[in-house]
């Protein structure tokens, strides 16, 4: 089933010459064989054959759109509760805001990833804006901007806890602290898949250079 949307991506993608040829189907004459097409499970086959070859629609236009939500979200309800008309935003909302930060940034860590393991194995051709990109990502900047991330969320995490010792472990305002905590472990995430994806890459980039 994929083989001829294999033919068409590959011949896109190396940019050549593609043309049609009218042709004429007659019926082959079996009767016993059964139709063998299936409408979902070939339709699903395709279009997952045509994500795979595209890391841009399958992971980095999603994990933009992901991303950008909820830091709009995450900003919007920071400071406390949003009221939409009679709607009222808060702590439950912010925690979905972090889970789409979170989710969009793999999402996109998973674009840039992809995209250079099909390039060094052949699957897609090389873009010299993307090799210039991923020049310039060094494990000692990943990790640094990772140091950056898991400091922030540490020192906030340190802070809540400290406020909280501060009333014997007591009853806290949650609209405030529970704000605190989700900051906090939504920056300590980051920074480790931060640290992580950039490990990852650096040995991507091993493979390259052999």
């Amino acid at each position: 089933m994929e083989f001829a949307v294999e033919m068409i991506i590959k011949a896109s993608l190396l940019k050549a010459k593609i043309a049609e040829i009218p042709i004429t189907l007659y019926p082959d004459g079996r009767q016993t064989r059964r139709a063998h097409l299936r409408t979902f499970r070939d339709g699903w086959r395709t279009l997952r054959f045509y994500l795979m070859f595209s890391p841009r629609w399958l992971f980095l236009i999603p994990g933009i759109v992901c991303m950008v939500i909820g830091l709009f979200l995450f900003g919007l309800l920071l400071p406390g509760t949003f009221f939409v008309g009679q709607v009222g935003l808060d702590i439950h909302t912010l925690l979905f805001a972090s889970l789409f930060i979170v989710v969009g940034f793999d999402a996109m860590a998973f674009a840039l990833l992809t995209r250079v393991l099909a390039s060094s194995m052949g699957f897609l051709p090389s873009k010299p804006v993307l090799n210039r990109f991923n020049e310039r990502i060094t494990l000692e900047g990943g990790l640094l901007i990772s140091a950056i991330l898991l400091a922030s969320g540490l020192i906030l995490a340190l802070y809540a806890f400290f406020r909280w010792s501060s009333v014997s472990f007591g009853a806290l305002d949650s609209r405030i602290f529970v704000r605190l905590v989700v900051t906090s472990t939504t920056l300590l995430t980051l920074g480790s898949q931060t640290a992580l994806g950039t490990f990852f890459l650096s040995i991507l980039n091993l493979q390259r250079r052999k």
